[in-house]
C-alpha cells in the first residue's frame, strides 16, 4: 500500500510515464523494438544530462569497458555446474543474463527477441529460469532433452524419431508440466534460431523452489560467466543494454553517478581516490542500470505504485553484478519466500540485495544508458489485498537493515494504519457498551481517515467505474490487514515493526 509521502511524488513520475503508455494489451513483437527505441529516445530527450552523457560517450570507450570484462573471463575458471548443462561455448561467455520467468511463454518470447539482439561483440549467454516449473515438468524436459543442451527437443524432431508416446505422456501431463515444458520449448526454439551466434541459451527448471530469490538464485550458480546480468521475462532490453552495462564496469569514477556502499557516498570519497585516475582503477563490484516503466496515461493504482518502486535507485530487474560478490555474499536470501520483486511493487529479496550491497562497501555504478523497457500491466481487481501478505517480509528486511529501511523505505510503525484501526476498535466498543458520544467520535474519525485514504488512493490514477469502486470498497479493509501482516512479521522474526 504506498504512503502519503509516496502518493505526494506519484504525479510527476506519472505524468512523465504515461506518454509512452504500452496499455495493457502486449504490442506484437514485430514492432516492439521500434517501440522501445522511441521510448528509450523520449527518456533521453526528458533528461539532457544524461542524453549528453550518452552522446560524449565514445565508442572506444565502451570496448575498452567490455575488453576489461573480456578478460576476466578469459581468465576465469569455468562453473563446473554450468559445464555439466550445456557444451562450452567455442568462446569463453563474458557476462550470463539471468532472466526469471513466470511461466508465459509469450512474454518470454518478446524478451528473448530482444536480448538475441544485443549488439555485444562478444560471447555471453542467456539463462531462462522457469520458476513455474514443478519436479515433474524437471523430469519430463530431462526425458526429452536433446545433444546435451538440457533442453526438450522440438515437436518436429520428437515427430520425425517416432516418440509417440513421449507426445502422449506430455499431453496427459498437469497443466504445470505442459507450462514449464511450454517455456522451455520456446528457449529450444530461440537456440535453434540462434545457432552460429556468440550467444547461448539454456533452461533451468527451477522446480522445488518458492519466491524469486530462490529462482535467482538457481540462474546465478549456472552461470559460467564472471558478470552475471539479471532480469525478467515482462522486459524489453535496449539493443546496447549489456554493451552499455558492462563498460560501466571500466568506468568507475569517470564522470557517472557512482558510490561505495559502505558510506553511501560519491567516488572519490577517500584519499585512494583522489585523483580521476586512481578512481578510474578501482574494480566495480555491481552496475545498476535504468528500468523504463511504461503504463497507460492514466494507470490503476497498481501500475501507479510500480512506477514509484522503479524510480529508485535499484530495481531487481536490471542490474548487473559480479560473481565473485554474489559467492561473498551468498546469493539472495530465500527466507523471502512469499514476496517476488518481478512484481515490481512490493518489497522482498532485491531490496535485501541491494541493502548487503552497500552495507558490504561493495562499489556501484550507475548506468543510465543501459535501459530495459517494462511494460506494466494491469492488475486483477482486488490486487491491493492480495499483496498485504507480502507486508511480514518487511519486518525480516526491517530486521536485516534497519537504518537503511528507514532512510529508503519508510519509519515503522506506520501511524496512519495504527490510528484507523484504532478509531475503528474504539467506535465498536462504543456500540458494545452503549457509548453514544465514543461511537460518534471514533466513528467519525474512522470515517474521515477512510475517506483520506480513498482519495489517496485515487490521485493520478484511472478514474474508470471498476477502479473507484475497488478503491472504495478496499480502503476500509487495508489499514486492519495491513497492520495484522505487519504484526505477523514482527513476531515470525522476532522484531519491533508495524
Amino acid at each position: 500500500m504506498a504512503t502519503a509521502e509516496d502518493r505526494d511524488h506519484s504525479g510527476a513520475n506519472s505524468g512523465a510515464a504515461g506518454g509512452g503508455g504500452f496499455g495493457t494489451a502486449a504490442p506484437p513483437p514485430a514492432t516492439l523494438l521500434d517501440t522501445v527505441t522511441a521510448t528509450v529516445a523520449a527518456t533521453l530527450a526528458a533528461n539532457p544530462a544524461a542524453a549528453r552523457k550518452v552522446e560524449a560517450e565514445a565508442e572506444a570507450e565502451a570496448q575498452a569497458g567490455v575488453k576489461e570484462v573480456i578478460g576476466a573471463a578469459a581468465g576465469a575458471t569455468a562453473n563446473p555446474a554450468a559445464a555439466q548443462l550445456d557444451a562450452p561455448l567455442a568462446q569463453a561467455a563474458v557476462v550470463s543474463v539471468v532472466v526469471s520467468s513466470g511461466g508465459d511463454p509469450v512474454q518470454l518470447d518478446r524478451c528473448l527477441d530482444a536480448l538475441t539482439r544485443q549488439d555485444l561483440h562478444a560471447a555471453y549467454e542467456i539463462i531462462v529460469v522457469d520458476s513455474g516449473a514443478d519436479g515433474d515438468a524437471g523430469d519430463n524436459v530431462s526425458a526429452e532433452a536433446d545433444g546435451g543442451t538440457g533442453l526438450p527437443r522440438s515437436p518436429a524432431d520428437t515427430a520425425a524419431s517416432g516418440a509417440g508416446a513421449g507426445r502422449s505422456a506430455v499431453g496427459s501431463a498437469p497443466a504445470s508440466v505442459q507450462s514449464a515444458s511450454g517455456i522451455a520449448r520456446m528457449v529450444a526454439s530461440w537456440q535453434a534460431r540462434s545457432a552460429g551466434r556468440r550467444l547461448q541459451l539454456r533452461y533451468v527448471a527451477a522446480h522445488g523452489t518458492s519466491g524469486g530469490a530462490a529462482s535467482r538464485n538457481r540462474g546465478w550458480h549456472a552461470a559460467g560467466a564472471p558478470i552475471v546480468a539479471f532480469t525478467a521475462d515482462d522486459t524489453v532490453a535496449s539493443v546496447d543494454w549489456l554493451r552499455q552495462g558492462l563498460a560501466a564496469f571500466g568506468n568507475y569514477g569517470n564522470g557517472g553517478d557512482g558510490g561505495n556502499g559502505g558510506n553511501g557516498g560519491e567516488v572519490g570519497d577517500g584519499p585512494a581516490a583522489s585523483s580521476a585516475s586512481a578512481r578510474a582503477a578501482l574494480p566495480v563490484d555491481a552496475v545498476f542500470g535504468h528500468v523504463v516503466p511504461t503504463v497507460p496515461k492514466h494507470p490503476s493504482e497498481f501500475q501507479l505504485n510500480v512506477l514509484l518502486r522503479e524510480s529508485g535507485d535499484f530495481v531487481a530487474r536490471n542490474w548487473f553484478c559480479r560473481r565473485s560478490v554474489l559467492d561473498k555474499l551468498g546469493g539472495f536470501d530465500e527466507r523471502f519466500s512469499s514476496g517476488d520483486d518481478n512484481d515490481g511493487a512490493t518489497r522482498g529479496d532485491g531490496d535485501d540485495m541491494y541493502f548487503r550491497l552497500l552495507e558490504s562497501g561493495a562499489r556501484w555504478q550507475r548506468a543510465g544508458a543501459a535501459i530495459v523497457v517494462h511494460p506494466v500491466p494491469a492488475a486483477g481487481w482486488g490486487a491491493s489485498l492480495s499483496q498485504l501478505r507480502r507486508l511480514s517480509d518487511e519486518a525480516l528486511l526491517y530486521k536485516k537493515h534497519p537504518q537503511l529501511y528507514r532512510e529508503k523505505i519508510r519509519r515503522p510503525p506506520d501511524w496512519h494504519d495504527v490510528a484507523v484501526v484504532a478509531a475503528l476498535l474504539l467506535a465498536i466498543a462504543g456500540i458494545a457498551f452503549g457509548q453514544e458520544l465514543l461511537t460518534v467520535a471514533a466513528g467519525g474519525t474512522w470515517l474521515v481517515l477512510t475517506a483520506m485514504l480513498s482519495i489517496r488512493r485515487l490521485h493520478d490514477t484511472a478514474k474508470t467505474a471498476s477502479q473507484v469502486a475497488e478503491v472504495l470498497l478496499t480502503s476500509p479493509l487495508l489499514p486492519p490487514l495491513a497492520l495484522f501482516w505487519r504484526l505477523v512479521g514482527a513476531i515470525r522474526y522476532r522484531v519491533g515493526f508495524a
